[in-house]
């Protein structure tokens, strides 16, 4: 049997409707991460939530000193360039100095940002954690509550 391109209908009640997941026929097709994606009822789909943080190194933050400039309108361009959306970026104190969330397709996809901007030399360390929803968190709470009488913890 021959498979065939189409919408199928995934129900994803975290979300309170009903989206639709596209099966592409064609194995390794040339966006392979279209392949399962999940579609919502306006033909978008639905894509994770990812908080960059990250720490400039001294002489990037000496260049913004000596000459001020916008930091968030290079970052959107490279996350739009890879099929991700930024929401948001700040400037923060602490022990990061910014901080980014994203909204990207998969997790290839938000990897490829952060070895872009690594390799750029500017910053000297951070880290990326992927976010879920607060929905995603009651599904996932529910998954557990269902899945917990198979786990038996450790005993002394």
């Amino acid at each position: 049997m021959q498979a065939q391109a189409g919408w199928d209908r995934a129900a994803r009640p975290f979300d309170n409707f009903a989206g639709f997941v596209y099966k592409n026929p064609v194995a390794n097709a040339s966006d392979p991460a279209m392949n399962n994606m999940i579609f919502n009822n306006n033909g978008g789909y639905f894509m994770s939530y990812y908080m960059f943080q990250a720490r400039y190194t001294a002489a990037a933050i000496k260049a913004m000193v000596d000459s001020p400039q916008d930091r968030e309108a290079p970052a959107r361009k490279l996350i739009e360039a890879l099929g991700g959306k930024l929401h948001s970026m700040f400037f923060c104190f602490g022990s990061e100095d910014v901080v980014v969330i994203i909204e990207a397709p998969d997790d290839k996809v938000v990897a490829a940002c952060s070895l872009a901007v690594g390799a750029s030399g500017a910053f000297s360390g951070g880290a990326t954690t992927k976010l879920m929803t607060s929905s995603d968190a009651m599904e996932a709470m529910g998954l557990a509550q269902k899945a917990s009488s198979a786990y038996t913890p450790a005993t002394g």
